[in-house]
């Protein structure tokens, strides 16, 4: 496998920058440590600094030696955080290492089967016009995706009556975080919205459908 750390300064101030983003954005989602992830993102925050005076039309060669040793020391925290809370993490899949800029780890294995039990669900209104819904493995005390699913697809319609089956919506959203959040218009205020959530692996195949839910637009 190729480095992912890159090469010219430029490209990996911009790299880790955006490794810095993400995993301080998803930390919790993700299950990443809190404490290393905001040591790393202020180192990372700290690079930068330098980086960019190191690059500016004044630097010194104190600031590019600088700029150097932060970097070698950063490159290092990086990967010794990816060995140990990116790589081995279930969370974190193809679409999260596409997210961190990361190579696919083996490629050529076989896929994970779909999860065998169908997604628990959850409805919250933050808000008017909004529903909030989330989703876990059946039996789970946390809300987080199954590490055998890329992601959770959700059919969906506003309908007066339930509908027959899953099969019978006419919307349908893929989402690898596990949760959907929808923001309706003021005319859609009081409808009733059905709704079937099943988990999807990487190679396509789903689980079983959750039972159908509704959730009353406020």
């Amino acid at each position: 496998m190729a480095d992912f750390i890159p090469a010219a300064d430029a490209d990996f101030a911009e790299w880790v920058k955006n490794f810095g983003d993400q995993t301080s954005q998803h930390q919790a989602e993700w299950g990443l440590p809190l404490d290393k992830t905001t040591a790393l993102k202020a180192h990372i925050d700290a690079f930068l600094v330098v980086f960019e005076k190191a690059v500016g039309p004044e630097a010194t060669k104190g600031d590019i030696a600088l700029k150097t040793s932060k970097r070698k020391a950063l490159t290092k925290e990086v990967r010794d955080y990816k060995n140990k809370y990116i790589d081995p993490n279930d969370a974190i899949g193809v679409f999260e290492r596409d997210l961190l800029r990361l190579p696919q780890l083996n490629t050529d294995r076989t896929p994970k089967p779909a999860p065998k039990d169908a997604p628990e669900c959850e409805v919250s209104f933050p808000g008017p016009r909004r529903v909030h819904i989330r989703v876990r493995r059946a039996g789970s005390k946390t809300w987080r995706r199954d590490p055998n699913a890329a992601g959770a697809v959700i059919v969906y319609d506003f309908c007066d009556e339930p509908p027959v089956n899953h099969k019978s919506f006419t919307n349908s959203l893929f989402c690898s975080k596990p949760r959907f959040s929808f923001e309706f218009q003021e005319e859609d205020r009081g409808k009733k919205l059905y709704f079937s959530i099943c988990w999807q692996a990487g190679g396509g195949d789903k689980s079983p459908w959750s039972d159908l839910e509704k959730a009353v637009v406020p």
